[in-house]
């Protein structure tokens, strides 16, 4: 899966939103993507994963990056997502290439 480069600071610095709601297109759970992390880098690519990918050392898990997002919101303090779930991804690293996880 190819990572466009960040237009802003080459590698995208995603920045911890907090814990978001993630859901398929329909609006229903996805079981094994549950208490995903939101993150959003300042050039506006946003990436969901179910690690603590802004904890040095810790695994990446389930995640889905910018294009997988169909929907993208907030309401009372937290996060709301829709994501393609064709585009959600596996991985036990504690990175991913052209991603700089920060824990804001």
């Amino acid at each position: 899966m190819g990572v466009a480069t960040c237009p802003k600071y080459g590698t995208h610095r995603m920045k911890n939103l907090g814990p978001a709601a993630v859901r398929d297109s329909n609006g229903n759970t996805i079981s094994y993507f549950s208490t995903p992390f939101l993150y959003k880098c300042d050039c506006g690519e946003y990436s969901a994963t179910t690690g603590y990918a802004h904890f040095s050392g810790y695994p990446i898990g389930y995640y889905c990056t910018h294009g997988a997002f169909t929907n993208l919101g907030s309401q009372s303090g937290g996060y709301f997502a829709r994501v393609n779930t064709n585009y959600i991804y596996y991985t036990s690293a504690t990175s991913l290439a052209g991603y700089q996880f920060i824990a804001a």
